[in-house]
């Protein structure tokens, strides 16, 4: 992502640039025509650097600042698929991660000195979730509810998804 904007003091852009994995491995606990339940478990690797460019309003020259996130840590859930009309598949499923992390904040010009690293405390993510599927046409409905656990620092996050799909 990235993007310009033009101000009193010059022109700003910031620029994101992220990398998610989240590999696990799945155990099929119960498996029929009808009926799913699969276990899953794994780790979540959130990568990001984020800069900013702004005129430094004392030298009149460009000064960024870099944000190297790094956010990690185990996740566990499980998801269900149910079969029915032999067309469709609901499929809710669960999920919760305990994150945890690090950010490098530094400047360039670096005459400003600025090269701090700060530590993300452990919180907990809770995920729900569901797929809508027809099997013939490939056409899904999908929907996610994030909520980060409340801490003193934050307040409850809620970040809603919804998404349409279509196998090619």
């Amino acid at each position: 992502m990235n993007g310009d904007i033009a101000t009193p003091y010059g022109s700003q852009s910031l620029t994101f640039i992220g990398m998610h994995m989240a590999p696990a491995i799945e155990l099929p606990i119960y498996n029929s025509k009808d009926f799913k339940f699969i276990m899953f478990g794994g780790y979540d690797f959130n990568l990001t650097r984020t800069s900013f460019t702004t005129t430094d309003p004392y030298s009149s020259g460009t000064m960024t600042w870099y944000l190297d996130t790094s956010l990690y840590g185990p996740l566990l859930g499980f998801q269900m698929h149910f079969g029915f009309a032999d067309t469709f598949i609901f499929s809710p499923f669960f999920m919760m991660k305990s994150i945890s992390g690090t950010v490098d904040v530094s400047t360039d010009p670096a005459y400003v000195s600025m090269q701090q690293s700060y530590d993300i405390p452990s919180y907990t993510v809770t995920t729900y979730g569901f797929d809508i599927i027809e099997t013939e046409s490939g056409v899904s409905l999908s929907g996610i509810l994030d909520m980060a656990q409340k801490t003193e620092e934050n307040s409850d996050v809620k970040t809603y998804k919804f998404s349409i799909s279509m196998k090619i």
